[in-house]
């Protein structure tokens, strides 16, 4: 889709680059992305919320929920909604109107378009164009070994990168054209922004009756 520019600017620096990876198939348990969904929350990307539930993780992300996560990781301010920039976005979206408005005037998506189709859904290739294009990342010539982006044009290349910087895993298919969800938008996003997830550490596990101690293991280590 040649809605997303790749010239943007960053606000946020890499910190501590996140060593994590977008599996290849669909997550069964949304509580794997909860951790991400938390620390985005940490950091005011998106709205802490008070269960799990209600960051609907297994739910698709639409082109404008991911224009609101965007300009936040990237540091973009909404703007005040005009409603002349798409004909489909206006202040019937609430806020949203001003957060894809203000894409739309940094250039981090493209106005070549009369419509942003905002209530669209993102697939998985989208989806990392958008959020590494907000913190500065452009596209990778390095071959990731993906066998079904022949024919994605630039956003190969972007899937390339999330490889590159450990936020898309190896493997044989990426299924870029399957439709995100917002549990895998808010892993590549807080991978690719570097934001540390807390450890809580376990308890270790008391010495067996053979007189070998275990060390126990750190859940959500990385």
């Amino acid at each position: 889709m040649g809605n997303f520019s790749t010239k943007m600017t960053s606000a946020v620096s890499m910190v501590a680059l996140l060593a994590t990876t977008l599996g290849t198939s669909v997550v069964s348990a949304a509580s794997e992305f909860l951790p991400y969904a938390s620390v985005l929350a940490d950091n005011a990307v998106i709205g802490t919320q008070s269960s799990e539930a209600a960051y609907r993780l297994g739910d698709t992300i639409t082109r404008a929920e991911l224009a609101k996560v965007t300009a936040n990781l990237g540091g973009y301010s909404p703007t005040a909604c005009a409603g002349d920039v798409y004909g489909d976005v206006s202040s019937t979206l609430g806020d949203l109107c001003g957060y894809i408005e203000a894409l739309a005037d940094a250039g981090v998506v493209s106005t070549a378009s009369a419509t942003f189709r905002p209530t669209a859904s993102v697939t998985r290739a989208e989806m990392v164009k958008m959020i590494l294009g907000a913190l500065g990342e452009t596209g990778s010539e390095a071959d990731a070994g993906y066998m079904d982006l022949s024919s994605m044009g630039d956003l190969a290349g972007y899937v390339n990168r999330a490889n590159e910087l450990g936020c898309a895993a190896d493997a044989d298919y990426f299924r870029p054209n399957a439709t995100a969800s917002r549990g895998e938008a808010f892993k590549i996003a807080a991978c690719a922004a570097g934001l540390e997830l807390p450890v809580d550490p376990v308890d270790p596990v008391p010495p067996s009756g053979t007189g070998v101690v275990s060390t126990g293991t750190v859940m959500g280590a990385l």
